[in-house]
């Protein structure tokens, strides 16, 4: 027995006009209407939510500038003063660790960070000055302010005799500045921490380099003359 042919509906030319087949449209969506609108009340609640956030972040930012602000005022007033820097880098200080403690992941607490640790070194307290720049160095690799933390750390462990591990940071640092200017005072502190050594060939040779390259005639003029010093030693060693 054959199956029998279920017949096929025919779309007349009418229900396939604009406002006939508009209709037709509307009605199949009519089941799925409510996962629309849920779907839409989802999108306006994250779109408030993002808004939002970005609106609470604007305000932190504000405040914590505003802290920074006196903060830094503090900071470059202990530079300019004689007798009271100390103090007055202690305030800076005190200023800076209330903006990183409130406002963390912020602009301002970056900066806090890095000003607090330089604050430390001008205070002659290396120690605390090496904790705070190896602090930024590991919270900020693609920082700001990641070469002169660098830079900040070799100095306070030159501060402290520590003239290897200053050597290393140094040495480190020459391949992260870009202007002449920064290339020359790392050049300038690796020959220093050689001569601190007794590794005067070094040191001569790093200075002639800064001779050579002609980088800022300042520094010429000062490699040239511990040149003068060194020269006449190793000759002397030699002897």
């Amino acid at each position: 027995m054959k199956p029998i042919k279920q017949p096929v509906k025919k779309v007349s030319s009418k229900e396939l006009e604009p406002k006939n087949l508009g209709a037709r449209v509307v009605e199949s969506a009519i089941p799925y209407t409510k996962y629309i609108a849920g779907a839409i009340f989802i999108l306006l609640v994250l779109l408030g939510i993002f808004l939002g956030w970005r609106y609470y972040q604007a305000r932190l930012e504000e405040k914590a500038l505003a802290l920074e602000y006196q903060a830094a005022a503090a900071y470059h007033e202990a530079g300019a003063s004689e007798g009271k820097s100390k103090e007055l880098y202690a305030k800076a200080l005190e200023l800076y660790n209330q903006v990183r403690a409130q406002y963390p992941g912020t602009g301002s607490a970056e900066r806090a960070l890095f000003y607090s640790a330089n604050s430390q070194y001008l205070s002659a307290n290396y120690d605390e000055a090496i904790n705070l720049f190896s602090q930024y160095l590991e919270k900020y690799p693609k920082g700001e302010f990641f070469a002169a933390s660098m830079e900040g750390l070799g100095y306070a462990y030159e501060q402290k005799g520590d003239y290897p591990k200053a050597l290393e940071i140094y040495q480190q640092l020459q391949d992260k500045v870009s202007s002449s200017a920064a290339r020359t005072q790392v050049l300038l502190a690796i020959a220093r921490c050689y001569e601190a050594l007794g590794q005067n060939q070094e040191a001569i040779t790093v200075y002639e380099k800064i001779v050579s390259d002609n980088l800022s005639p300042a520094s010429k003029n000062l490699a040239e003359e511990r040149l003068k010093v060194l020269r006449p030693q190793k000759a002397e060693d030699n002897e």
